[in-house]
């Protein structure tokens, strides 16, 4: 018999299996057994976390089911010793894993994308640098950096209570770039990430703007035309 994620349950905050089905699996002759293998190394089992159980009705202690965690499954994989022990240990790494996967996408949609982000964090899956706003606006390298400061020294000053709309100050920005032949021109994704990162906070309402900022000269004005540099 093998396992599915149906056969993963949340049971005193963390996802468990049933002492009962993980015996199935591994092809126990007498499932109930698998709980006196349980009890005998229960203070092993529980450096991996609370063991959970508890009698039926009218039943002794000593056969009480037993909820396992991911670890403490893993290790009754091994401490069963049975034929199929090796191939339900690795069904049950991938299983757990598509349970978690499963939970941060219904976190996403449920709580959003900075909750699913924190979620990821809890449960222990690896750090991706790479989707944090900040750390894609690094990856543009100091060098557009530098770029977006030029632009902000020369068309911009900062000012408390100003603001400007995002897409007009992208719009002066690529003027900018056209009027100094610049050879890269970024896109407006990039160029707000940057905007960011510099320290400029952002107002929404039906519309996008920087505040604190105001731009003093023309290039607000002026059209925004073709762009001559490469986007990037």
């Amino acid at each position: 018999m093998t396992l599915t994620t149906d056969d993963l349950k949340i049971i005193e905050g963390s996802v468990r299996v049933a002492d009962l089905r993980l015996a199935r699996a591994l092809g126990i002759g007498k499932p109930i057994e698998i709980r006196k293998l349980i009890n005998r190394h229960r203070v092993e089992l529980a450096a991996y976390g609370q063991l959970v159980g508890a009698p039926a009705p009218g039943k002794r202690t000593a056969d009480a089911e037993f909820w396992l965690n991911e670890q403490q499954a893993l290790v009754v994989c091994v401490l069963a010793n049975c034929t199929h022990s090796a191939a339900v240990h690795r069904e049950l790494i991938d299983l757990f894993a598509q349970h978690r996967l499963t939970l941060l996408r219904e976190c996403r949609l449920i709580f959003g994308r900075r909750a699913a982000a924190k979620f990821w964090r809890q449960i222990g899956l690896p750090a991706v640098a790479g989707d944090e706003p900040a750390a894609r606006a690094s990856r543009a390298g100091e060098a557009n950096v530098d770029q977006v400061k030029r632009f902000l020294a020369a068309a911009t000053a900062r000012r408390p209570g100003a603001q400007v709309q995002s897409s007009v100050l992208y719009s002066a920005y690529r003027t900018w770039c056209d009027s100094t032949g610049a050879d890269v021109m970024l896109t407006q994704t990039m160029f707000s990430l940057i905007i960011g990162r510099l320290g400029f906070a952002k107002r929404c309402s039906s519309v996008m703007f920087w505040t604190g900022l105001t731009l003093v000269n023309h290039l607000a004005a002026v059209p925004t035309g073709e762009a001559t540099g490469r986007l990037l």
